[in-house]
């Protein structure tokens, strides 16, 4: 079974949110007054969000705490996915075990943009960051295909083969959940 990513739970109910009041992540991070980059790591999953934020979030969007950390009722694939792209985005695929009894991703990398482009590294953030993370069952197969065919050593990347930007990551998700079955 797979583990419930609450970050993506909570910047997915936002979007809605902010879809419904139809508003931009950017009027959101100016309503609550933290940095559009922080709000973008938020509405990607790799933030988690504090109780003084989301209380903030709530207010902005006139809607409850509890609303926005409702788990969904529809499947939770799409969540899946779009978390664990968000933790495999500067991975390499010497950090994918997909042979594994539990297949998994080794996270060794952080990225960060510098100049505006993007910047891999392996300064990570907290020793917390290195981790395992498991990978979603509807992923395995895929990744072994792209895998055998990429040329690339990032997992993900753009037809240049080199890591994807931010702006690069928002257009893949967009497809994927345009797209989706």
């Amino acid at each position: 079974m797979l583990d419930v990513d609450v970050n993506m739970i909570i910047a997915n109910n936002i979007q809605a949110e902010l879809k419904k009041e139809n508003k931009k992540q950017v009027d959101l991070a100016e309503g609550i007054g933290v940095s559009k980059q922080t709000m973008s790591k938020i509405m990607n999953g790799a933030r988690a969000i504090n109780a003084i934020e989301l209380h903030e979030i709530s207010e902005y969007l006139y809607v409850s705490m509890h609303s926005l950390m409702k788990m969904p009722e529809k499947s939770m694939k799409t969540s899946v996915i779009h978390s664990f792209m968000g933790r495999v985005k500067t991975e390499e695929w010497d950090c994918v075990f997909l042979d594994e009894k539990t297949p998994y991703i080794s996270v060794r990398r952080a990225w960060h943009v510098e100049g505006g482009k993007p910047v891999v590294n392996t300064l990570l953030k907290t020793p917390a960051a290195k981790r395992d993370v498991p990978i979603p069952k509807c992923l395995v197969a895929c990744l072994k295909e792209v895998r055998e065919k990429s040329e690339s050593e990032y997992v993900i990347s753009n037809l240049k083969g080199t890591v994807l930007t931010e702006t690069q990551f928002v257009r893949v998700w967009k497809y994927i959940t345009v797209h989706q079955a």
